[in-house]
């Protein structure tokens, strides 16, 4: 079941940077996944925003002996925002 709601997003004015080192057990998960997990690490340290806006990344990876890559890790960047007024949206039927 699901609704429709509007709100507003209040982005911030400041760029933020935070630097994410996977554990193994993200690391398992993918890339995308990896990712992920920086992006909603770096809004839970800079006040639990609900979404980054214009987020890049750069991931750092190293091969180990056998050739393999493994992600040591990722940096990620962009505006914290959160989503304000809330509200439903009644259909007319």
């Amino acid at each position: 079941m699901s609704s429709l709601s509007k709100a507003d997003l209040q982005v911030s004015q400041k760029k933020i940077r935070f630097e994410y080192k996977p554990s193994k057990a993200v690391r398992r998960c993918g890339e995308k996944k990896v990712i992920e997990t920086a992006v909603a690490e770096a809004l839970k340290a800079n006040g639990n925003a609900d979404v980054l806006v214009a987020f890049q990344y750069e991931i750092k990876k190293k091969s180990n002996l056998f050739g393999r890559k493994t992600i040591k890790y990722v940096i990620v960047e962009g505006y914290p925002a959160t989503y304000t007024n809330i509200t439903p949206i009644h259909c007319k039927k």
